[in-house]
């Protein structure tokens, strides 16, 4: 017995079932799911620019600097 699905693809954000050439279900979901993409790209840049001034502080107290 042989159960054939129709070739589908899940929306991004909601995991709703979707078309294969579809992005998202809805402009919603398209919108919600760019926003929080957006969201991880600015915090990953905070993290990368934190971590680079936790660096050079570490390298100024290392040689003596403070």
């Amino acid at each position: 017995m042989v159960e054939r699905v129709v070739p589908h693809k899940h929306c991004p954000e909601c995991g709703t079932s979707i078309g294969v050439k579809d992005e998202y279900c809805s402009k919603e979901c398209e919108g919600t799911h760019r926003d929080r993409i957006r969201a991880k790209k600015r915090q990953l840049l905070w993290l990368y620019f934190g971590g680079v001034g936790l660096f050079a502080i570490a390298m100024l107290m290392l040689f003596g600097v403070f």
